[in-house]
C-alpha cells in the first residue's frame, strides 16, 4: 500500500514538473490567431492548474504548495542548465532552435512570478470555496489563470516590444488559457469522483491494516499477562 501511494505521489510529481518546464520551453515561441498573439504553451499550461487540485484533493494544501516549490526549483535548474550549453553555441541560426533553448532570464523569472501566484490563489480559492468540485475548479481556474497570464505577459515583455504588443499577447494568452480551463472543467468530475473513491478505498485498507496491527498487539500482550501470571502461580 505504501509502495502504490508513493508511486502516485512520484508519478503525479514527475507529471506536473514535466508539463511546467516544457510549458517554459514552448512559452519562448509567440503564435497568432485570428489578430491575437499568444506563446505556444497557452494551452498546455492550464494543465498545470489541473494537475496540481487533483493532487490537493489527495494530499492536501501543504503537499501541493510542496509541489508547486519543486517544479520552479527544476526550471530553475533547466535553465541554468540551458544557459550553460548556449555559451558553448550549440544551436545554429538556421535551425531556429536558439530560440527556444537560448535562457531569457526575465521571462524565466516572469514564468515562476506568473506561476507561484497563479498556484497559490488557485488552490487559496478551491480550498475556501469547498463546494462542487468541477465549478469550483472552474472559478478558481479562471480568476488564478488571469492574473498568471497577464503577470507574465507584462512582467516578461512589457520593454522589449511595444505596449499595443504586450497588450494583444496578454489578451490572446488569457483567451487561450481559460479557453483550455472551461475544458479541463468539463472533464473535471468524473476524474475527481474517481480519484475520491480511489482516496477512500485507499484509506480504508489502511485503517484496516492499523487495526490488524493494534489487535495483534493486543493478543501479545494478553498471551504475555497469561505467561508471566502461569510462571508466579507455579512458583
Amino acid at each position: 500500500m505504501n509502495r502504490d501511494r508513493s508511486f502516485y505521489y512520484v508519478f503525479v510529481m514527475f507529471l506536473f514538473v514535466t508539463c511546467y518546464t516544457t510549458c517554459y520551453i514552448l512559452s519562448n515561441r509567440i503564435i497568432q490567431f485570428g489578430g491575437l498573439l499568444a506563446t505556444a504553451s497557452a494551452m498546455v499550461y492550464p494543465l498545470t492548474y489541473f494537475i496540481s487540485v487533483l493532487f490537493y484533493e489527495r494530499y492536501g494544501k501543504n503537499r501541493t504548495f510542496e509541489l508547486v516549490d519543486f517544479a520552479v526549483c527544476s526550471l530553475v535548474f533547466m535553465g541554468v542548465l540551458f544557459a550553460f550549453a548556449s555559451s558553448f553555441d550549440v544551436y545554429n541560426e538556421v535551425d531556429g532552435l536558439e530560440k527556444i533553448f537560448n535562457t531569457d532570464f526575465r521571462v524565466l523569472v516572469s514564468s515562476m512570478v506568473g506561476f507561484i501566484v497563479g498556484q497559490y490563489i488557485l488552490i487559496r480559492l478551491y480550498d475556501f470555496l469547498g463546494g462542487k468540485k468541477g465549478f469550483d475548479f472552474l472559478i478558481a481556474g479562471v480568476i488564478a489563470i488571469t492574473i498568471d497570464s497577464f503577470l507574465f505577459v507584462f512582467l516578461g515583455y512589457i520593454g522589449s516590444i511595444s505596449f499595443k504588443e504586450v497588450l494583444t499577447l496578454a489578451t490572446g494568452q488569457y483567451a487561450l488559457n481559460v479557453v483550455a480551463i472551461i475544458v479541463y472543467a468539463l472533464c473535471f468530475n468524473s476524474i475527481i469522483t474517481t480519484l475520491l473513491q480511489t482516496k477512500e478505498a485507499d484509506e480504508k485498507e489502511v485503517k484496516k491494516a492499523e487495526t490488524k496491527k493494534v489487535s495483534a498487539k493486543t493478543t501479545t500482550a494478553k498471551k504475555t499477562t497469561k505467561t508471566t501470571k502461569k510462571a508466579k502461580e507455579d512458583k
